[in-house]
């Protein structure tokens, strides 16, 4: 029996038993290399057990596996998770119960942290509890501010990085997530700030004025087919479309009004708009998309961008791959050779940490360089060069 092919049963954690006084933990070592697992047996029968694993879950598997079984002592805090504890809690009362739902929610934000999203939890059961007994929504509502307040922070930190990187589409769609979610929490009206930054005052406006309009434009070939799916007609559907077109023809109208630096980003907005577009519908309107994609992935090129990190290199590369004119690939792995070698000799005269991180981005733009061109030489030359970069790259780390 090899580890790759066991099977496991993954439990609910509702079937484990907490009110057990703490005790041993057993490690279970699997026959046939299979390895070991720390946990707890908490039922056995004849032929299987069901072990509630110390890394998280719980996994029933047959007897005929064990090879031995070694007892010693653990804490229950240390072998089960908060969210072991929550989904006992949550199955352990009746939805209904406006008190025990207040009382979860309590829990639930007492034991929070940013990672185990318990807060988020927090708020689903201040919600239903406000819904159920109107007595509570009071009690409830000041604890839920709370609440809201640090789900609001987290959402809109995650809006910041992505409009720090040039993510504008991404950064806006978050910004309208804590707008519509969280409404009275003061992250509110920094995303209304953010989406300014995004859009400049005059565009701004029109979005925030109109939030609620349906359907929103997604990004994501999922998200699209669920909103076609809610559209009986064609008529819809293409109505739609024209739409992501134009949101598209507004980020690229949007680029020429900002800094050069920031051009580069309203640009990947618009390919996204009109990509999803063209893999999503047919005919002209397919046409049209691919058209205008095409042309902003030019107008993208023009602004000159550094691949800076391994997802602008894959995004950069993907972009390049698309061109059919291979006279125009040609003078793009010229250009990034070329802004190479310049970055190149910026990193010479720096020192750590700005060294690598210039080194990095001049090996990407050799990496492109050496990927496209045609030119032997450049080709040879890049590839020395990417090799230099490593060199100046490691000496960061």
């Amino acid at each position: 029996m090899s580890s790759r092919g066991f099977p496991v049963l993954v439990l609910l954690a509702a079937s484990l038993v907490l009110s057990c006084p703490a005790g041993s933990a057993d490690v279970i070592e699997l026959k046939d290399g299979g390895g070991k697992m720390d946990g707890k047996i908490v039922n056995e029968s004849d032929t299987h057990v069901t072990v509630k694993l110390k890394a998280g879950g719980t996994s029933t598997f047959p007897k005929a596996w064990i090879k031995n079984v070694v007892r010693s002592d653990i804490r229950e805090e240390d072998l089960y998770t908060k969210q072991d504890i929550y989904f006992l809690k949550v199955n352990g009362i009746k939805p209904d119960d406006a008190s025990a739902q207040l009382q979860l929610a309590k829990w639930c934000y007492d034991n929070a942290t940013p990672e185990n999203g318990l807060f988020e939890m927090a708020d689903r059961h201040y919600r239903i509890a406000k819904e159920l007994d109107p007595k509570l929504a009071e009690k409830a509502g000041k604890d839920l501010a709370v609440v809201q307040e640090k789900e609001a922070e987290k959402l809109f930190a995650v809006a910041e990085t992505e409009y720090k990187w040039g993510e504008y589409y991404k950064a806006e769609q978050l910004a309208k997530s804590v707008i519509s979610l969280y409404p009275d929490s003061s992250y509110a009206g920094r995303s209304r700030g953010l989406i300014t930054k995004i859009w400049g005052n005059f565009r701004a406006s029109k979005i925030l004025d109109n939030l609620q309009e349906p359907p929103e434009i997604v990004f994501a070939a999922e998200e699209m087919q669920s909103v076609l799916s809610h559209m009986d007609t064609d008529e819809c559907k293409q109505a739609y479309f024209i739409k992501c077109i134009n949101r598209g023809i507004d980020y690229e109208e949007r680029a020429e009004e900002v800094d050069k630096d920031r051009k580069s980003g309203y640009y990947i907005a618009a390919v996204a708009c009109y990509d999803i577009v063209a893999a999503s519908s047919g005919g002209q309107v397919r046409k049209m998309a691919d058209s205008k994609a095409r042309d902003a992935i030019k107008r993208f090129f023009d602004t000159r961008p550094e691949p800076s990190s391994d997802a602008r290199h894959a995004l950069i590369t993907g972009y390049m791959l698309r061109m059919q004119d291979q006279s125009y690939i040609s003078d793009l792995s010229g250009r990034y050779f070329k802004q190479g070698e310049d970055l190149l000799k910026k990193a010479g005269r720096l020192k750590q940490p700005e060294k690598g991180e210039k080194a990095k981005t001049a090996y990407f733009c050799f990496s492109i360089a050496n990927d496209f061109s045609k030119d032997g030489q450049i080709k040879q030359d890049s590839f020395e060069n990417m090799v230099e970069c490593q060199r100046l790259e490691r000496a960061r780390k």
